[in-house]
């Protein structure tokens, strides 16, 4: 669950990133105006925080991992993934917000980074299914729950975390990791905007199989 702490309209002036987003997309969105929320998550990280930015027309949809947040004269700048990421936005002017929490539901999509499984499941049945993923109750197989939108293993029981290409390449800085990040393109943009690109309904999306 994350509660909802500012909002404001803002400028995004620059983006210095490595990980998780399109690089070459961020580029091309200096410059361009939007409402920049910022969130504090209460379960997964308690006390840490992330935003979404997100232009008008939707044509800028940026949602980042939780990080350390400095503001300096109207500067707003967020560093994340262990300093691999960081956005700067100039603060135009504050919005209102009201007391908002996002609640997850039980169940939400599972999808395997290695064999492209997809199971509608909740954290418990996950966990006890053999799946390594991020979820709402902090339960993962082998290491920390880093959470959505941190590239961290997704995969089924019956992959093991060598055979998810992207953390693999990430992890291990592999020389073909910009090789890795296009041909992998869907899969970071799918886990940027976690939580909500896992949370449609199993019946929304045409059962497992849609």
């Amino acid at each position: 669950m994350s509660k909802l702490v500012n909002g404001y309209n803002a400028v995004l002036i620059s983006a210095d990133v490595t990980v998780g987003q399109d690089i070459d997309g961020c580029k091309n969105d200096i410059g361009k105006n939007g409402q920049l929320t910022i969130w504090e998550s209460e379960n997964l990280h308690p006390g840490q925080k992330y935003i979404r930015f997100r232009t008008a027309d939707r044509s800028v949809e940026i949602q980042t991992a939780c990080g350390d947040i400095s503001i300096s004269n109207d500067i707003f700048e967020i560093t994340t993934q262990s300093g691999a990421n960081t956005y700067r936005f100039k603060l135009i002017e504050h919005i209102q917000t009201i007391d908002f929490r996002m609640r997850l539901p039980e169940r939400y999509w599972h999808i395997c980074n290695g064999c492209g499984k997809r199971e509608f499941l909740s954290s418990k049945e996950a966990f006890e299914q053999g799946w390594d993923y991020p979820g709402p109750y902090g339960l993962y197989k082998t290491m920390p729950n880093y959470g959505f939108g941190m590239i961290a293993p997704r995969t089924c029981g019956d992959c093991c975390i060598a055979m998810d290409k992207l953390y693999l390449a990430l992890a291990t800085k592999s020389e073909s990791v910009e090789e890795v990040l296009r041909e992998e393109k869907e899969t970071l943009e799918r886990i940027q905007n976690e939580p909500w690109s896992v949370l449609e309904s199993e019946e929304d999306l045409g059962g497992e199989n849609g």
